[in-house]
């Protein structure tokens, strides 16, 4: 790497370092926030900030495309700070392969190492809370609930649904709009 290059992206990959990034790509990750140079500084600054720093960070509250921020992201799906900028990064240089990212990860988790070295598969909290909960196995997710979730949206963003309550608070099943009681289980709504 020549040295301009370097010296660009030394203060990006040392946030990430800050944050606890210890892949060894971690220049790769630098150069893919060094694309978008206003969240990489919103990076620095998240990293400076240190244990101040959390969702609700000025730094972690840009607006994204498709209404998502930083600190959302780390909410909603879960992901560590360095994630959630990479996560960031990404929705800004290439919006639809990231968002295909996020619905697939939303509907059908993502795998992550534990510990003793096994993996799991690791679902969102956002998604984790809005399926309804088996007694056998709540994590359990079939197709036809895949459907009938949708992605979290950010509060007081574009698209956001009308409806508040989309699923009953009864059986968990899907409602439609504008119904005073539950199609599956006759319980009222709202």
């Amino acid at each position: 790497m020549d040295a301009r290059k370097q010296a660009r992206l030394t203060p990006i990959a040392t946030a990430l370092g800050q944050l606890g990034y210890t892949d060894p790509l971690v220049w790769d990750a630098a150069l893919r926030m060094s694309w978008v140079p206003d969240l990489a500084a919103d990076l620095q600054a998240y990293a400076a900030a240190g244990a101040a720093a959390g969702p609700g960070h000025p730094s972690a509250l840009r607006s994204l495309p498709e209404g998502y921020t930083v600190g959302y992201l780390m909410t909603a799906y879960g992901f560590s700070p360095t994630e959630a900028f990479l996560m960031g990064a990404a929705l800004i240089t290439h919006t639809t392969e990231a968002i295909e990212a996020l619905k697939q990860y939303y509907h059908h988790g993502r795998s992550a190492t534990r510990p003793d070295g096994s993996y799991a598969i690791v679902y969102p909290p956002a998604a984790a809370s809005a399926a309804p909960h088996r007694a056998s196995d709540p994590a359990f997710r079939d197709s036809e609930e895949v459907e009938i979730l949708d992605l979290p949206v950010e509060p007081g963003a574009a698209g956001r649904s009308a409806a508040a309550n989309v699923f009953c608070t009864a059986c968990g099943k899907a409602l439609t709009a504008g119904t005073a009681f539950c199609e599956s289980c006759g319980a009222k709504v709202g």
